[in-house]
C-alpha cells in the first residue's frame, strides 16, 4: 500500500527540510504562490540571511523544466515535501557520458554545476 506524500506545513518542519535538502542536496517539493506550478520538485541550492530567511533554488525542477522563480522568501513557501533523493540536474543526466556540444554548452552556460562527468 503507498503511503500519501507528507506535506510539512509547520514553520519548524518545513525550516529543517529546506536545511537538509541544502545540507545533502537532496530533492524538496515545495509549494509556493511565486512558483509555477505552485507545487515543485527541486533543490536548495543557497540559503541567505537577509532580513529574513531566502532560499536559492536549482534553475531546473527534477524533470528538466526551468523555474520561473528561484529565490524564495521563508515566508511565501507554504509547505515542503522531502525526499532523501539526490538532486541530479535531468538535462544533466541526458548528455551523462557524451562528450558532446551539449555537454560543452551547458558548463559554458553553468560553470559552477556541481554534477562533472
Amino acid at each position: 500500500m503507498t503511503e500519501p506524500l507528507g506535506f510539512c506545513e509547520e514553520p519548524k518542519q518545513v525550516l529543517s527540510s529546506l536545511l537538509i535538502s541544502k545540507e545533502n542536496n537532496s530533492m524538496i517539493g515545495i509549494s509556493s504562490q511565486k512558483l509555477d506550478p505552485p507545487t515543485l520538485v527541486t533543490v536548495v541550492k543557497e540559503i541567505i540571511l537577509d532580513s529574513e530567511l531566502v532560499f536559492l533554488l536549482a534553475p531546473f525542477d527534477a524533470t528538466g523544466h526551468m523555474l520561473n522563480c528561484t529565490v524564495l522568501k521563508f515566508s511565501e513557501i507554504q509547505s515542503v515535501v522531502p525526499f532523501t533523493s539526490k538532486f541530479v540536474n535531468p538535462l544533466l543526466k541526458k548528455i551523462e557520458g557524451k562528450s558532446s556540444w551539449q555537454q560543452q554548452l551547458y558548463f559554458s552556460l553553468f560553470p559552477t554545476d556541481e554534477f562533472r562527468f
